[in-house]
């Protein structure tokens, strides 16, 4: 078997499940090897199907609404 290139479709099975609002956990199927891996997280789910691993952009403060106007 070949290993698939980056930019190669994959087929994923994800099963999903939610508690509360915001708790969510489940599994993540590669159908074309049969892996099997649990998240707990976006973050995770997100890694889990190969997508970029970069952390989140924090906001930035905008120094022109930071002051106060007298």
């Amino acid at each position: 078997m070949t290993k698939p290139t980056r930019n190669e479709p994959r087929s994923y099975v994800v099963r999903v499940y939610r508690r509360t609002a915001r708790w969510f956990a489940g599994y993540v199927e590669d159908v074309r090897s049969g892996q099997v891996r649990p998240f707990r997280s976006a973050h995770e789910l997100w890694s889990a199907i190969g997508g970029p691993t970069r952390q989140p952009r924090r906001p930035t403060s905008n120094p022109n609404t930071s002051r106060k106007e007298s």
